[in-house]
């Protein structure tokens, strides 16, 4: 992993994602997420060839490519671990990771995502816009939707690490991106595209100036809407859900043989289909016992239904 200054005290690691890092005195520093489980390795000799020891690590939110390898930096480094106090429950155990793993058996989740569990010790509050970690001031950015209590975080330096609010580069190209609350992560690329910031640091993957994370809030909202208006389009008589699937799977190539993948994009499937669903851009029926997907009352675009759903 490289390790490149961005602004002041913040540095990123480059690997599989990026991993902000804010330096602090006596070669400790602050990890912003912690990265990929099969990376160990690499960032603990990004650390060492840098003379770094990390003392804490910054969660934007709970999931496997964000917050895995907490417990092992807690084990390894004594590092604290702070996440927002809306997803503590989640990496209680191996029992509370189904709630954001639902559609997998306990025993795949025991196997897959059983490294997540970890006791977190510093809840970022839910309503705070600030939170002082290992002696840093941080501003919070409450950005929900891609999870229950995502949160965007502003270092003392003027750099926001977004964590997944928007996508960039590589990211912007994904066929169908996770989001629990469609709507919610909508909303919040909007708070976003506001933020005055000095630099940006996005984990899937980009960095740059702060006057461009408009354009990346701005593109991450037409990409999870366009992907949407994809869904929705191949809806066009009563479809039970196996037969959308096919639908998907073959619109957006998505035609994996790893039961584990299949599993979660059927799952992200799910959750796009709720925001047309509550959109009124589907509509939910039921014949002989089966649920069926059919279009929907409203026709206009997904663009205009979700502004006109503003407040």
């Amino acid at each position: 992993m490289n390790l490149t200054q961005l602004l002041g005290r913040t540095w990123v690691l480059e690997g599989e994602e990026l991993i902000g890092l804010y330096r602090l005195d006596g070669g400790r520093c602050i990890l912003l997420d912690s990265g990929q489980r099969h990376e160990r390795q690499a960032l603990a000799a990004a650390l060492e060839q840098a003379g770094l020891t990390p003392v804490g690590v910054l969660s934007s939110h709970i999931h496997i490519d964000h917050s895995i390898n907490n417990r092992w930096l807690q084990d390894t480094y004594g590092c604290r671990v702070a996440a927002p106090a809306g997803e503590v429950h989640l990496c209680r155990g191996v029992n509370a990771l189904r709630q954001y793993q639902s559609c997998y058996s306990p025993g795949t989740v025991a196997r897959e995502y059983g490294d997540m569990a970890c006791p977190v010790d510093c809840p970022v509050p839910e309503q705070a816009d600030a939170f002082s970690f290992c002696g840093v001031d941080f501003s919070i950015l409450h950005t929900p939707g891609h999870s229950l209590d995502h949160i965007s975080v502003l270092t003392p330096d003027g750099v926001c690490y977004t964590g997944d609010g928007v996508f960039c580069g590589p990211g912007l190209r994904s066929k169908l991106p996770y989001a629990l609350d469609l709507k919610g992560m909508l909303d919040s690329t909007r708070r976003l595209e506001q933020v005055r910031c000095g630099a940006y640091l996005v984990p899937h993957r980009g960095t740059g100036p702060g006057t461009a994370l408009a354009d990346a809030a701005r593109a991450t909202r037409a990409l999870m809407l366009e992907r949407a208006e994809g869904i929705r389009a191949l809806v066009t008589r009563p479809m039970t859900w196996g037969e959308l699937m096919q639908a998907v799977s073959t619109h957006f190539a998505l035609r994996s043989s790893d039961p584990i993948l299949a599993v979660r994009i059927e799952r992200n499937c799910r959750l796009f289909t709720h925001f047309l669903l509550d959109l009124g851009a589907l509509a939910l029926t039921a014949r002989d016992g089966l649920g069926y997907l059919a279009p929907g009352p409203r026709s206009q675009s997904l663009a205009q239904l979700y502004e006109e759903g503003l407040p």
